[in-house]
């Protein structure tokens, strides 16, 4: 059974941070700023869920790597980075908190490998956007959610990505991105070719 956690305070934001994703974030409300402080002092993640009007079902349990810069009003520039994907089950009530706390449940992606046609895309965007060396082999064993992080998904292609757990899902989401990226680099190189033909 998937072990609760309790009392993760929430940020919200119209973002997805994948695990293992490095961001930063500009920090300025006072809820937030209490938020980040305490996420600070108690060495704890903290999860950033989508704002109300938007699917808030999954978030990013994030932890704060390092405070990059404090001004002299209080605001402050983190930069975070993402440790697991969580569901909210309850939000908790605290009068006394300036921020809203919930009991979340970490969601655990199934282990699977990397389907060849998801890495012989992956190898096609790199080399010829990325610019990364032909030679350079990719291992098959790593997670979605490394290969994720290397391929620029949209928010939204980010939070399908988190709100499943089955591995081929996952890896259909991925694929479809690549494919699409692939195939319009190919039409621009295209067109290039025959504007420099003319």
């Amino acid at each position: 059974m998937t072990k609760k956690i309790n009392d993760i305070g929430l940020f919200y934001l119209p973002m997805v941070v994948l695990p293992g994703e490095s961001t930063t974030l500009h920090v300025f409300e006072e809820r937030y700023k209490a938020l980040v402080r305490d996420a600070i002092d108690e060495e704890k993640p903290f999860g950033i869920l989508m704002p109300q009007k938007m699917n808030r079902e999954y978030g990013s349990l994030v932890r704060v790597k390092e405070v990059t810069k404090s001004y002299h009003d209080g605001r402050f520039d983190i930069e975070i980075v993402g440790e697991d994907i969580f569901k909210i089950l309850d939000k908790t009530d605290d009068p006394e908190c300036l921020y809203d706390n919930a009991q979340v449940e970490p969601i655990k992606t199934e282990p699977g490998m990397i389907r060849d046609s998801l890495l012989n895309a992956y190898f096609e965007y790199s080399v010829k956007q990325l610019k990364h060396d032909p030679s350079y082999s990719f291992s098959k064993n790593m997670s979605v959610y490394e290969l994720a992080n290397k391929c620029e998904l949209t928010m939204i292609e980010k939070y399908k990505l988190i709100s499943t757990s089955s591995p081929d899902i996952q890896q259909n989401i991925l694929q479809n991105h690549l494919n699409i990226v692939n195939a319009l680099f190919n039409q621009e190189e295209a067109l290039k070719q025959k504007f420099y033909l003319n």
